[in-house]
């Protein structure tokens, strides 16, 4: 003879996974746990990844920072927190360095020239003329180009006051023409609020 099941040991097989019973509830929390926190840790984690948050600030320091790039990523091995920080892209590196003090009776022009006057490493390398500039933000600077056969490296000088925020960027003289304008850009978005120093 052949056990016939009666309706009712039909229900609860079905009840232990329907929508109203417990396994379903820890089932429903989980995904929405996974909604609510580990998309969060996912984004913080892509975020964190690329050290950067595309369009907003970026503090080098306490008073100073800048707008990275889109697709610059943080080099969090040459990155250090109050001094400098180091991003990359396409085998370009730029570094964004605070500290540097004017000192009594010097002017961003001499000091710059202390750093414009170093051989470049390259021989042949052409060395353009320091050009001024000013940051979004209006602070004044100074600028140079050390273009090579392989390398080129740019030079950007900022000051307030005595505060002096330097930023280099070096990479393939071959791509220059593709990151310029991203270069320029992250160098006129730095800000300094330490009120000029001295």
């Amino acid at each position: 003879m052949i056990p016939v099941q009666t309706h009712t040991d039909l229900d609860d097989d079905r009840d232990l996974f329907g929508p109203r019973s417990v396994i379903g509830a820890i089932a429903v929390l989980v995904v929405l746990t996974f909604f609510g926190v580990g998309l969060q840790w996912i984004d913080d984690w892509v975020r964190d990844s690329s050290g950067f948050t595309v369009g907003e600030a970026t503090a080098v320091s306490d008073t100073v920072s800048f707008v990275p790039a889109p697709g610059w990523i943080n080099d969090p091995d040459q990155t250090f927190t109050g001094v400098g920080v180091v991003a990359q892209k396409n085998g370009w590196e730029i570094k964004v360095a605070t500290g540097l003090v004017l000192q009594d009776g010097q002017s961003l022009e001499d000091f710059a020239t202390i750093f414009y006057e170093i051989p470049p490493d390259e021989p042949g390398a052409q060395v353009s003329d320091l050009e001024t500039f000013t940051t979004t933000s209006g602070l004044t600077g100074l600028t140079w180009t050390v273009h090579g056969t392989t390398n080129t490296s740019v030079t950007w000088m900022i000051a307030n006051g005595t505060n002096v925020t330097q930023v280099l960027a070096s990479g393939p003289s071959a791509t220059l023409d593709s990151v310029r304008s991203e270069l320029d850009a992250m160098a006129a978005s730095v800000t300094d609020s330490s009120g000029g120093g001295q």
